[in-house]
This record gives structure tokens, sequence and C-alpha cells, in this order.
């Protein structure tokens, strides 16, 4: 098995806005997909935006994220491309897990209309009524194609120091855990390999320095999680969960969907993150 990380698109932001250790100019913030390679097919967690992205911004994710909230992508970057660069096809990925159900999270889902999308119930309810609205970060666009929905219940089983978790393949080898806050039913993906433990944690927090050191969180993210965040107090759990799980579990390495400086350090596509 192999694990990769890379980005499918991103948008632009002030750095000073979101750390405070970060210079006043813009830096490109990530939109980070896991890809897992399984004898069994490909694993896919999140998928950034997409080729309808690339082709037409204005229908997905349309005039105001593209212009204000500057949600950008490159030909070439979307996961469907990084997984023929891989010698690969869109069939070839069997599964998609989503943190949550955020436009920046689910563009690219059309490009593989044959994967079996993985959801918590709850994150799956969090669309109802939502898609479409202004500043609701839902788009009903990604699921015109009719996904093929598997909704999961979270078990009452603590892993990595979180309450509820769901180990997806019955192996060990990914395992779901319930962070809500950014949305209610919002999860982290932790796929083991050997021993380590990649955890993506989607929105949980916008990088790992928010839970580990609070101190340095920058207006524009207070903003963000004030305007984003179904249940901020919510939030507030899972990240104290996550300062534990960094502090008492070796091998755990974590990641946020947006966290340029952690990628920064791993390893760039299409090195492996991980083999096992």
């Amino acid at each position: 098995m192999k694990l990769y990380t890379f980005t499918a698109g991103y948008s632009l932001v002030i750095g000073r806005l979101m750390r405070k250790d970060q210079p006043l100019k813009f830096i490109r913030m990530p939109m980070v997909c896991f890809l897992l390679e399984r004898s069994d097919g490909l694993i896919l967690v999140d998928t950034g935006l997409g080729t309808t992205t690339v082709r037409n911004p204005a229908e997905f994710p349309g005039i105001f994220y593209t212009m204000v909230l500057s949600f950008r992508i490159r030909e070439g970057e979307e996961a469907i491309s990084r997984v023929k660069s891989l010698g690969y096809h869109a069939t070839d990925v069997k599964h998609i897990i989503l943190t949550h159900l955020h436009m920046d999270h689910v563009g690219g889902l059309s490009d593989f209309p044959d994967a079996e999308v993985h959801i918590t119930r709850q994150g799956y309810a969090t669309m109802n009524g939502q898609a479409d609205k202004f500043m609701s970060f839902f788009h009903s666009g990604a699921f015109k194609h009719s996904p093929k929905w598997q909704i999961h219940e979270l078990n009452e089983k603590p892993f990595l120091g979180f309450p509820q978790s769901l180990d997806l393949f019955g192996d060990g080898n990914v395992v779901i855990v319930g962070t809500p806050g950014h949305t209610a039913g919002h999860i982290g993906v932790a796929i083991t390999l050997k021993n380590e433990t990649f955890l993506h944690l989607g929105d949980a927090a916008l990088f790992n320095d928010q839970f580990l050191n609070p101190s340095i969180v920058a207006i524009g993210t207070k903003i963000f999680r004030w305007k984003a965040n179904s249940t901020p107090m919510k939030e507030s759990d899972s990240q104290k969960q996550l300062a534990a799980a960094c502090e008492n579990v070796m091998g755990l390495h974590t990641i946020c969907s947006h966290d340029t400086w952690t990628l920064e350090r791993w390893p760039k596509f299409p090195e492996p993150l991980a083999i096992g």
C-alpha cells in the first residue's frame, strides 16, 4: 500500500490575517487530498476542486467564490489528473471518503462517477436546505451526477482519543473519527500504515497550530470560524481532543485541508507520503 497527498486547488489569502507569524502578503491555502493505493483499489479522501472548475469556474464554484474567496485550480491539479499521472483511471478509484460536504472538498466528485462516496449520516444531512444559499459553502452542482452514497453511523468506540469512530473496511487501515464543529457531521480520516497514522482533519481546524498553539491564531481565522462553523463549541472540543492526540499518540501525523505549512514539510506528490 502507498499513501499520497496532493492539493486539488487553493484559495488566496493574506497570511498575516490567518497566523500572526506570517507576512502581510498573499499566500496559497491548499485543498489537501489523500490518495491511498490498496490491492482492492484506490481510496480518495476529499476531492478538492475538479475539472468542472477548470473548464468553467463561473459554473462551479461560481462567480462569488471565484472572485471574492479566490478559489482556484490549475489544469493538471485535479484529483483525476493526479490519479492518471500514477497510471490509473477514474474507475480505479473505488471509494471516496468526505470529511464534509463544503464545495471546496467535493468539487471533483463528478470526475469519479463510479466511486462509492462515504459520508456520515449527520454529514449528509448538513446539506439539506443549505445547498446554493449565499455563503453556505454548499453547492448542489457537485452532486448532479447522483453520487453512489454510502451513509454511515459512527460507533461509540474511542480511537486516538476521539469518542466515536468507524473502522470503514474492518482491517484497521482506514478509520473515520468524529470531529464535529465545522459541520455537525464533520469527520477526520485516519490511515495507518505500519506504525504510523496519518490523520486528515478536513476543516476541524485551518492548520495544526490552531489547536497546538492557539495564541498564533489571527483575526482572519477567527472570522472564518465564526462564519463557516456550524457549532463552534463542538469545534473547540474537537480541537482539544486533537491536541491531546498529538501529545499522546506515538507515530501520529495530522494535517488540515488548508494547512500549507504542514504540507510544505511533507513529501511532494508523486513521492509517497508512506508505504506499508
